[in-house]
C-alpha cells in the first residue's frame, strides 16, 4: 500500500524533502521494504539514484523546489521525478491570490502529476499533503489542491501535516491566510495533523545542545523541519505495529479511522516525550490522554529495565494503561525510551479561536480585506470561512472531558 504525498510552498517542499531524506535512509540502514513500498519506486537499471519519491513538488518560485532536486541528486540515494509545478513571482503572502489565480492557472497540471503518482502504485493507502497555512502558496495554492483531490478521489484518505504561523505574526495577512485555510481542511481532509511553529522551536531547542549552551544561538527552519519529520516517522510513518495483536498500522488509513471518527472533530495535535526513565514518560503520556477524545500513542526505542521491558506492557490492559479510546503501537528505533502521542482533544480548538478572533476584529475595522478583494475574495467569503471554524470549535467545545 502506497502514501503519495504532495507537497506545496516553500514550507511543504523543505519538510518533504526532509522527510524523504529520512524515510531513504532508513531504507539504507534497515533494508526495509515497508518503507521502499509505500514511499518510493524503485529507479531504473543505470539510474545514479536508487529509489523515486512518491511525490508532487509544487510551488510558485522555483528555488527551493530546484534546491531541493540537487540536494537529492547529489545525496545519490533518491531522486524525484522531473516533472513538478513550479512558477515564478509566488503566491504575495496572500490566500486569495494563491487559490483563485496560481491554483486556477496551474489546476489541471496538478490535477495531471497527482493522478500520474495514484497510477504508478498498486494500491493506494492515502494521500498526504505537506504545507504552512500562514503564507500564500502553502495556504491559497493548498487549499484549492486539497478541494481539487477530494473532489476526484472522494474514497482515498487525505491526511495533511499543516504548519500553523507564529501567533505574534509573520506577515499582516498570516491570519486571514490561517483562518482560511482551516476552514478548507475542516471541509475536504480527513485528518489535520497541526503543528505550530512555537512548539516546533521549542522541541528543537530540546534536541540541539548547542542552542541550551547558548541560549542566544538561533534556531534554523532546518532544525523546525526535522522536529516535524522525526514526530511524523516515529509516531506512524516507519514500520509500527499495534501493541495488542502485532497488525501492521497503516498511517493514512488507521489515522482516519481511529483518531477521526467523527468528521466534525479531525484535528490532532502531538506531544513527543523523550526520557531515560520510563516510568517518567508513561505518567506524562496517562496525563495528555486523560484529556483525548482518541488517540494512539507510539512506543518506540530500547528499553533497558526487565521491570520496563515491553512485555510487561503487552500483558497490561490497555484499557487501564492509557484508557479506552488509546490505540497502542510499538516501533523498533534504537535509543532510550521515548513515545509520541497523537491526539484528537479538546484543546485543538485554540488553534481555530486565535486567527477567528484576530480575523473578526479585522474585519470590523476593514484592515487588510482589499488585499483579498482584488483577487476575486469577498467579504461573504471571509465570514462563510468563520461560520466553518466557529461550529469546529463548538463541536469541540461541546466534547469537552
Amino acid at each position: 500500500m502506497s502514501i503519495v504525498t504532495v507537497q506545496v510552498g516553500q514550507c511543504g517542499n523543505q519538510v518533504g524533502h526532509a522527510l524523504f531524506e529520512r524515510l531513504s535512509s532508513e531504507i539504507e540502514q534497515n533494508d526495509d521494504r515497508t518503507v521502499l513500498d509505500r514511499f518510493f519506486y524503485e529507479g531504473q537499471t543505470g539510474r545514479a539514484a536508487k529509489y523515486t519519491a512518491r511525490c508532487v513538488m509544487v510551488d510558485m518560485e522555483p528555488k527551493v523546489i530546484e534546491s531541493c532536486r540537487e540536494q537529492a541528486k547529489q545525496g545519490k540515494v533518491f531522486q524525484y521525478r522531473k516533472p513538478k509545478i513550479q512558477k515564478q513571482g509566488g503566491s504575495a503572502n496572500n490566500w486569495a491570490f494563491g487559490y483563485n489565480i496560481q491554483g486556477i492557472c496551474c489546476g489541471e497540471t496538478i490535477h495531471e502529476e497527482i493522478q500520474t503518482e495514484l497510477e504508478r502504485a498498486d494500491a493506494i493507502e492515502g494521500i498526504q499533503l505537506l504545507h504552512s497555512v500562514g503564507g500564500g502558496t502553502g495556504s491559497g495554492v493548498g487549499s484549492f489542491i486539497l478541494e481539487t483531490v477530494r473532489d476526484y478521489c472522494p474514497s482515498i484518505p487525505i491526511v495533511t501535516q499543516s504548519v500553523l504561523p507564529f501567533q505574534a505574526g509573520e506577515v499582516a495577512t498570516q491570519h486571514y491566510n490561517t483562518l482560511l485555510s482551516l476552514s478548507y481542511l475542516l471541509k475536504f481532509a480527513d485528518t489535520v495533523i497541526l503543528r505550530d511553529n512555537s512548539s516546533l522551536v521549542s522541541e528543537a531547542k530540546k534536541k540541539d545542545s548547542a542552542v541550551k549552551a547558548n541560549q542566544q544561538s538561533r534556531i534554523q527552519f532546518t532544525d523546525i523541519n526535522n522536529a516535524i519529520v522525526d514526530s511524523m516517522c516515529e509516531s506512524c510513518l516507519l514500520p509500527t505495529r499495534t501493541l495488542s495483536n502485532g497488525r501492521v498500522f497503516k498511517p493514512c488509513h488507521d489515522l482516519v479511522d481511529h483518531l477521526t471518527p467523527d468528521p466534525r472533530l479531525k484535528l490532532i495535535k502531538v506531544f513527543s516525550v523523550k526520557s531515560e526513565r520510563w516510568n517518567v514518560a508513561m505518567n506524562d503520556l496517562k496525563r495528555q490522554c486523560k484529556t483525548s477524545l482518541f488517540s494512539t500513542i507510539t512506543i518506540h526505542g530500547e528499553l533497558q529495565k526487565p521491570t520496563a521491558s515491553l512485555s510487561r506492557v503487552e500483558v497490561s490492559s490497555p484499557d487501564t494503561l492509557f484508557g479506552p479510546r488509546c490505540r497502542q503501537l510499538v516501533q523498533k528505533i534504537s535509543g532510550p525510551p521515548s513515545s509520541t502521542l497523537l491526539s484528537n482533544t479538546p484543546s485543538s480548538r485554540f488553534h481555530l479561536e486565535n486567527p477567528t478572533n484576530k480575523v473578526r476584529d479585522m474585519i470590523a475595522c476593514g484592515a487588510y480585506i482589499h488585499h483579498f478583494e482584488r483577487y476575486g475574495l469577498e467579504k461573504h467569503d471571509v465570514e462563510c470561512a468563520m461560520n466553518i471554524v466557529g461550529q469546529a470549535i463548538k463541536d469541540y467545545e461541546t466534547r469537552s472531558v
